[in-house]
């Protein structure tokens, strides 16, 4: 059977009374049947120019005698599940192997001679920002700062192993950032000890793919191997402020999961600079939790508010990316005020801390009297602690003692955290109750230069196992958040030497600075004497797992996916990190559950179309399934492509692995029906041939390690590479070692490129006769192997003949000289661009061949937008069609691969203006004819609006690629009978990755639309802020507030570039109904062509002049049994519903801990830690320069100046 989807509208305009009898016959009668048979005709003459240029059946004679096997899921799943465990555990070894051997080597003490270069103790260091061991020794008293030479240098090369980026193999590098002082003797002394590089040579050389081996010390520094030059923050002025302390990697392996509460004093004494100094810390301790970790803000002054994202919530929430830019964002436009009631603070962040349901409170005067007389009251309790009196209920007093008795709820350490320029008290009898056995540590930030109240918060910090520190200005702020993660590192300092091999912690998906890959990364603490020095790691790539686990899928519409612990996708093929527009990471990359990315074919809206009401339980079958490492049978979701241009209905059936001790799961979505494939079997490598993978008209995908390589090897390109292992297998008759982990698509490969060893020939002699204008055929497989045969067409050029050369005068002269001026997009001369070599050389991975296996047995037309040619003499531009078909053996059998071929577009315009429309009525324009793909969107049109060929190239007005329904006003109308006449059905897509764009609110703006307003409010605020002044004495703070402006965000999670926030977007796709099951819908296909249900004419019209009579086509008939034809092209928008920030219930799905496995056991280890320091009010040792460099990046990229 042969499909075409094609539109007819008939429009006549006349003036006068509304009624039939004024609207003029069309020329044209019987216009039914006439879409009939053109469709009819229009079909056959296109399957037959597929057919006779393709040669499909020779092809499909290829592949005869190829056996065919129906695969098992789980035996496959347990070959991936394998292979990646073993992939993981190399990596694992060698970080491992790093940690022992800096745990084995002894630390010096920092001296005074390192920093002497007369010394033999001189310590130089290959610096990661210059590429060399360079040194500035620090300013003296009496002169100013040395600079010695470098002694050795780093050459980088590009590596074929590590994605061909100049890396350097001689040494490891180390990157400080700025805030650390680069000669601090303890600091060189550290770098000295962790300089190990014959032990990352020696598991590169054991692993050629390896990618970075790290080592992130506790004073701020970090060593990674191989080296790679360094990506500055701000180039200009040297600054560097990525510290891998911050690093989820580091505080996951240097900390064990934490429940922290953070309580900022927003009193009237913390406004100004104080209050935005309090702010960036709040960031830079947000930005050391990861999602293992749990958090909540309560900013207090008379009350305590927690900033809960669904509303005034004392619970925990996850510390994801989405939930800390939620509340930091809360902290934007808070005003300080009033008395900071420390009191009903405090116990209010005890109470949240453990989890209780009930808050105890301070005794009043009066109940402390009558308890004297009348004794305690029925069912509550009096805690005395000296002159204070706390008063709590029997249920909450033994909520509390069973809290210190079972210790933590959720992470193994609890915390709470203090922001404020001083307390009145230290409130001991809080702690007493609540803290008596120290198990909540707690941390006090004394904030401004002129805070002097350390006595108190100090003692809350030193009586806790906390520690206190005095943040004095933004610039301090980095370095002194650090204290807090060196005491919680103190247990396991302490626990180090017990932890083992397969104990290491892997963090969550994140995108490595160097390369800007996406990445997770396994590490181990290394402690020296019990105390934690750092922590080593290993990086592992996210798309080498994502190829090592489809090297055993055999489908292609079935796909492998990764979760981490937490439930989130570390790989997925519905996974889009990447914002489109702005080219940059969407802010919740990393915190994509599964049951956001399988998107079922069935949504509930609420009423106004936003957000899904049930969708997103997290009890959801498929996700309880995945964290019980079970089987999980058929779930119908929408499948999208990657720029959400159209979706497709899908049936899976779901197999989950548990992999890393459980702490990961591999799973493999296995589509309905794609259980057949073909078997390469036993191959004798030593009958291969050099001359199947040899010439320019092969190709394998660029991206994929079918085998690995030496390093030097960067120059090949895949097909190089590939035949040098080709050699070795001839020669020995085996397959080579550096292939064997991938041997099932190497195999695969081999075995497509055997069966269509002599297809290029085949076509070659085929378009001797051929007199059809095809300038490309092609065949893809699911082995990444692509033949093509390619030629220009005699009447065409693949070069623009309008272009000219720009004429330049020669300065001085009077000779005009021709010169090309490359430089210039606008200057360059516009050429064909190959549709295999250029642009889609990915095979599986592009777009044709994803939509091609999804339309089995049809041809899908698409229009190559992105590359022309131009006809002769004339030079008019034309566009390219691509029409390519999924090839299977038999129906319901194996798929071979995807066949297609390219022509010019007038070409195809011939074709349909001798076939169709050809009456006087299109001429005038009284009837449109379309041409819709499955989705809608029109492929071609006669209308001269849609232009398709022209001298200038330009089509911006054209209609092809755009959705039919906003086209015009007819067009839309036309569509929703269409969907009436259920010749299309529509389903509801919801993008749960999608963005959403964000308000800019600014005095400025304000200020702009309402003067007048904003003039009052500033007034107001003078006198609010001058009262306020008069009242807490605090000139210095006040003359702040006015002349500096709100501090942005300066760390790596905060700095938020994409100018949009994470939300819900539900839209309407729809599908062409061919009546099939599991396509669009189990609808019946429509029998008339005609939309009215008859040729009469039918007002749809809202300007009263014209009338509209539609009629649509999709027809079957049988000159060719199991032959479909369809229309495809690119490029259409929909009407969006987003869904509300202020809607609780999307909210709130993010907000608190779902069902999850920690990634690390909990140490409590009952350490005495009297001896330790627990406070630090001096500044740390940072040069001038350091300082002032810092603290002017941060006023510049504040917008202050």
């Amino acid at each position: 059977m042969r499909v075409i989807t094609m539109v007819m509208l008939s429009v006549t305009s006349f003036f006068g009374i509304d009624g039939d009898d004024s609207i003029p016959d069309l020329k044209s009668k019987n216009l039914s049947q006439a879409v009939k048979d053109w469709a009819a005709v229009l079909g056959e003459e296109l399957q037959f120019l597929f057919d006779e240029t393709v040669n499909e059946s020779q092809i499909k004679e290829m592949y005869r005698n190829a056996a065919e096997v129906e695969f098992d899921p789980e035996i496959q799943l347990a070959k991936a599940k394998k292979a990646i465990e073993n992939y993981l555990n190399v990596r694992a070894n060698a970080a491992w192997v790093a940690k022992k051997s800096l745990e084995e080597r002894t630390l010096q003490n920092g001296t005074d001679e390192y920093n002497d270069r007369m010394s033999p103790k001189f310590i130089r260091y290959m610096s990661a920002k210059t590429l060399n061991n360079e040194v500035q020794l620090p300013a003296t008293v009496v002169g100013e700062s040395t600079v010695i030479n470098s002694t050795e240098e780093l050459l980088l090369t590009p590596n074929a192993n590590f994605y061909h980026i100049p890396t350097s193999l001689k040494s490891s590098v180390v990157q400080i950032p700025t805030p650390v002082y680069e000669r601090n003797t303890s600091v060189l002394a550290e770098i000295a000890w962790s300089e190990i590089d014959n032990v990352y040579r020696q598991n590169k050389e054991k692993t050629k793919d390896l990618a970075f081996q790290m080592f992130c010390s506790s004073s701020g520094f970090m060593r990674f191997y191989p080296a790679i030059a360094w990506s500055w923050d701000n180039s200009e002025v040297k600054l560097d402020l990525f510290d891998c302390r911050s690093a989820e990697w580091y505080i996951n392996s240097a900390t064990m999961s934490k429940n922290v509460v953070i309580m900022l004093d927003v009193s009237g004494s913390m406004f100004g600079q104080r209050y935005e100094i309090a702010k960036q810390t709040i960031e830079a301790i947000l930005e050391t939790l990861s999602d293992n970790d749990f958090f909540n803000v309560m900013k207090f002054s008379k009350e305590p508010v927690f900033l809960g994202t669904c509303g005034n919530e004392t619970k925990p929430l996850q510390a994801t990316v989405r939930n800390k830019k939620l509340v930091l964002g809360k902290l934007t436009g808070t005003t300080s005020e009033g008395k900071a009631e420390f009191e009903k603070a405090l116990l209010e962040a005890f109470t949240a801390v453990q989890n209780l349901n009930e808050t105890a409170r301070p005794a009043t005067q009066r109940e402390i009297l009558e308890r004297r007389i009348h004794g305690d009251a029925p069912g509550m309790r009096y805690f005395e602690h000296g002159a204070h009196v706390l008063v709590m209920s029997d249920y909450l007093f033994e909520a509390i003692e069973k809290y210190k008795e079972e210790g933590m709820h959720l992470g193994c350490n609890d915390v709470i955290m203090l922001i404020t320029d001083g307390a009145p008290s230290n409130y001991e009898h809080i702690f007493a109750k609540y803290n008596s056995n120290k198990r909540i540590r707690f941390f006090s930030f004394l904030i401004g230069e002129e805070a002097t109240q350390f006595d108190q918060v100090r003692w809350m910090a030193c009586h806790n196992n906390g520690f206190m520190v005095h943040i004095n200005n933004l610039a301090d702020v980095q370095e002194k958040v650090q204290y807090y993660i060196k005491v919680m590192s103190r247990p396991v300092g302490k626990y180090a030497a017990k932890i083992k091999q397969n104990e290491g912690v892997w963090s969550a998906v994140y995108q490595e600075r160097l390369t800007e890959m996406f990445a997770i990364t396994l590490g181990y603490p290394v402690a020296v004497n019990g105390v934690l020095k750092g922590v080593a790691a290993v990086n592992v790539p996210v798309n080498e797992l994502q190829q090592l686990a489809n090297v055993f899928n055999p489908g292609v519409q079935s796909y492998m996916f990764m979760l981490n612990n937490n439930g989130y996708a570390i790989f997925h093929p519905q996974l889009r990190p990447i914002n489109l527009e702005t080219r940059k990471t969407k802010s919740n990359y990393n915190n994509i559950d599964i049951i956001e990315l399988e998107v079922p074919q069935k949504q509930r809206l609420h009423e106004n179309g936003t957000s899904v009401k049930w969708r997103l339980e997290y009890g959801n079958e498929l996700r309880t399934a995945a964290f019980g490492c079970q089987n999980k049978m058929e779930e119908e979701i929408l499948f999208a492509t990657k720029d959400l241009k159209r979706v497709f209905r899908q049936t899976n059936d779901y197999y989950i692995a548990c992999i890393n001790n459980g702490t990961m799961k591999l799973g493999f979505a296995v589509a309905k029906g794609e259980r057949k494939v073909f078997e390469p079997g036993n191959i004798d490598y030593r009958r291969i041939q050099m001359g199947w993978f040899e010439g320019k008209y092969y190709r394998i995908h660029p991206n994929w390690r079918y085998c690995l390589l030496n390093d030097s090897d960067s120059g090949m390109t895949a097909e190089q590479a590939f035949i040098v292992y080709i050699k070795q297998m001839i020669t020995t008759g085996r397959l080579p070692e550096l292939c064997q982990q991938r041997k099932p698509l190497v195999d695969k490969l081999i075995f497509d490129t055997t069966r269509t060893q002599s297809l290029w020939d085949k076509w070659k002699a085929n378009q001797r006769t051929l007199k059809k204008p095809i300038n490309l055929i092609f065949f893809a497989t699911s082995s990444g192997m692509i033949r093509f045969w390619d030629r220009i067409p005699e009447k065409y050029t693949d070069e623009d003949p309008n272009w000219k050369k720009k004429p330049k005068k020669v300065p001085g002269s009077n000779i005009t000289t021709i010169k090309e001026d490359k430089a210039k997009h606008k200057g360059q001369r516009k050429k064909y661009l190959h549709f295999i070599t250029e642009l889609n050389n990915r095979s599986v991975d592009d777009e044709y061949f994803i939509r091609s296996i999804r339309l089995k047995e049809r041809i899908v037309f698409d229009l190559n937008k992105q590359s022309n040619l131009w006809s002769k003499p004339k030079g008019e531009v034309s566009q390219l069609v691509v029409a390519t078909k999924a090839l299977y053996k038999s129906n319901g059998g194996a798929l071979l691969g995807v066949a297609g071929i390219e022509f010019p577009m007038d070409y195809f315009a011939e074709l349909f203006n001798r076939i169709a429309c050809n009456s006087e009525d299109a001429e005038t324009e009284t009837i449109w004819c379309y041409l819709l793909d499955e989705h809608g969107y029109i492929f071609y049109s006669n209308r001269k609006l849609s232009r398709f060929t022209n001298a200038n190239g330009d089509n911006e007005r054209s209609e092809f690629g755009e959705w039919f329904g906003n086209a015009t006003a007819l067009t839309e109308k036309t569509m929703t009978l269409l969907l009436k006449n259920k010749f299309y059905t529509n389903v509801t897509y919801v993008d749960y990755q999608a963005v959403c764009n964000r308000e800019e609110i600014g005095q400025i703006t304000a200020a702009g639309i309402r003067p007048v307003l904003t003039i009052i409010k500033t007034f107001i605020l003078l006198l609010y802020r001058l009262w306020r002044m008069i009242c807490d004495l605090a000139t210095l703070h006040f003359i702040e507030s006015l002349v500096l402006a709100p501090v942005k965000a300066y760390t790596p999670t905060f700095r938020d570039n994409n100018g949009g926030y994470a939300c819900d977007k539900a839209s309407k796709f729809y599908l062409a109904n061919f009546g099939i099951s599991g396509w669009s819908a189990p609808t019946s296909p429509p029998q008339t062509a005609s939309l009215s249900g008859t040729d009469s004419k039918v007002r749809t019209c809202d300007s009263g002049n014209c009338d509209v009579r539609g009629f649509m086509s999709i027809w079957l008939f049988v000159a060719s049994p199991s032959s479909f034809l369809l229309i495809k092209v690119h490029d259409a928008s929909d009407k969006s519903f987003n869904s509300s920030m202020d809607d609780d219930g999307r909210v709130c799905r993010h907000v608190y801990a779902k069902e999850r496995r920690p990634v690390t056991k909990c140490a409590y280890l009952d350490m005495n830690e009297t001896g330790y320091p627990c406070s630090y009010g001096l500044r740390v040792p940072v040069s001038f320069t350091v300082y002032l460099v810092s603290l002017v990046f941060i006023v510049f990229s504040s917008g202050i100046l």
